[in-house]
């Protein structure tokens, strides 16, 4: 199979937040889409179909574990891979991150080799170019 550039869809209502994500992603070779809030990330993943999402929690609209949920409970996005990128630091916050479906939880701020790493185990099941 011919290797492909992994898509990520990066969910955050900060601006800031989402360009530094897309920096920290985009040095290692993935493309990515954003959104601002719930509804509009649930669209890009219906139309998008990224290969991972990278999410936070407090999201305008719908919140971040609805979303996740949602694309699990998806039978055409279920195996989308799922990072909650959040401030939430809580036990409850990643236990119900988890419930809902999430591959990976990390808390704000965020080592940029944290993100690139999760980025390359949870889209690692996959044949994806990726440096």
């Amino acid at each position: 199979m011919e290797a492909k550039r992994a898509k990520i869809l990066i969910v955050d209502d900060s601006k800031s937040i989402r360009k530094l994500i897309s920096v920290v992603l985009g040095k290692i070779g993935y493309t990515y889409i954003e959104a601002g809030n719930g509804l509009d990330a649930l669209e890009k993943v219906s139309i998008e179909r990224p290969d991972l999402v990278v999410l936070d929690i407090i999201i305008p609209g719908v919140n971040g574990l609805k979303v996740c949920e949602d694309i699990r409970n998806n039978p055409a996005t279920k195996d989308t891979g799922i990072i909650i990128l959040t401030s939430e630091a809580t036990y409850e916050a990643r236990e119900l991150a988890h419930k809902a479906g999430a591959d990976v939880y990390m808390t704000k701020p965020f080592e940029p080799n944290d993100l690139r790493v999760a980025a390359k185990e949870v889209l690692g099941r996959r044949n994806y170019i990726n440096n």
